[in-house]
């Protein structure tokens, strides 16, 4: 199928989905919730669709959105955390816009909530608060895409120098207590109390931090410090080389990197198809990796079904203890699998049209 017609029928399967439940209901489905419930998981969902509405210069995509925004908005929002902050890049756009003033007092609360409330781990980094626990003294690798990326885009638009100093400190904390010097590759989590990493090299947790940097960099341009940048993206080509080894001959990656034995992963795939592709366009990524990238695309696009579903990515999965328990970790059709895979689409959509 061609790109454009599908990244349309994503795009409309995942508005579709968005729209399905109401809260409250019994749908028999184990993730009805993710679908209604002001998460990170829509937040993904929204972040893709923006992506591939450009793209496509389709207003129907933002109508949509806004529509689910404004009824989950309309009485406040029940819980500020790391997760609950993925929605307001979208807020942020809708702001853009057309400027609203529960839209500002939204946007408000939660900087308000990622400057001075959120807790912090004793090396300074943000612990990972979600709907279920605070994670005190926990870094998670979900944390740069989560709230990081929404505070860089929001310090550009206020041209505040507080926000944009956090942006970089975070990300500097992130890539410092994560990486694994043993391989470049990015654990989960690392336990800042107990000063030892948690969890494992997941997939899916690479993936968003390179997603992130890519993202935070175009956003912030010559306003993220040239020697921290140099850094990061060392550490980044590092990654990207050890992914570029542990790739499956089918171009997706397992849901646990360097686990052969655990299961092959689309939320992976099209998220570092996504960060590659574009950091080799804004010149952030060296172009060697692009066989890698367009290997993963094609894996992505042929777990996409005719309804526009994207198949084989894994449910939501906080840190676990081994390898064993990110495997047990079911693949479901998620809103974040279908946002890191408008994004993937994005990409691809650019590669057919550079104009756009």
């Amino acid at each position: 199928m061609e790109i454009r017609e599908l990244s349309r029928r994503v795009a409309q399967e995942t508005l579709t989905l968005g729209f399905r439940y109401a809260e409250g209901a019994t749908y028999g489905v184990a993730n009805a919730w993710e679908w209604y419930v002001w998460d990170w998981n829509m937040g993904v969902a929204f972040y893709g669709l923006w992506k591939v509405q450009a793209a496509l210069q389709d207003a129907s995509m933002i109508a949509g959105m806004k529509q689910w925004i404004d009824a989950r908005t309309e009485n406040g929002i029940r819980s500020l955390n790391v997760n609950t902050c993925a929605p307001m890049t979208s807020v942020l756009q809708l702001n853009l816009l057309g400027a609203q003033a529960n839209y500002e007092r939204l946007l408000s609360t939660f900087d308000d909530y990622i400057l001075r409330q959120v807790p912090h781990t004793p090396c300074g980094a943000i612990a990972h608060t979600t709907l279920a626990s605070q994670n005190l003294g926990k870094v998670w690798a979900d944390t740069l895409f989560m709230a990081v990326l929404y505070l860089a885009k929001r310090g550009m638009v206020l041209q505040n120098p507080l926000y944009l100093a956090e942006v970089t400190r975070q990300m500097e904390l992130h890539f410092d207590h994560l990486v694994d010097e043993s391989t470049g590759l990015l654990y989960h989590g690392w336990d800042d109390d107990a000063k030892k990493f948690i969890g494992v090299r997941w997939g899916r947790g690479n993936a968003w931090v390179i997603v992130s940097t890519i993202e935070i960099m175009e956003a912030m341009q010559d306003q993220f410090p040239a020697g921290l940048k140099k850094k990061l993206l060392a550490m980044l080509d590092r990654q990207l080389a050890a992914l570029e080894k542990l790739q499956d001959a089918g171009g997706c990656w397992h849901t646990v990197l360097d686990h052969p034995e655990t299961y092959l992963e689309t939320s992976v795939t099209a998220g570092i198809a996504y960060g590659v592709l574009k950091g080799m366009r804004l010149g952030l990524v060296d172009a060697k990796y692009a066989g890698m990238a367009r290997r993963a695309m094609a894996a992505f696009i042929q777990n996409i079904d005719g309804d526009g579903s994207v198949l084989k990515g894994s449910g939501g999965t906080p840190v676990k203890e081994n390898a064993g328990e990110y495997n047990d970790i079911p693949y479901i059709v998620s809103a974040f699998t279908q946002g890191l895979g408008l994004m993937a689409l994005s990409e691809a959509l650019r590669e057919q049209s550079p104009s756009v």
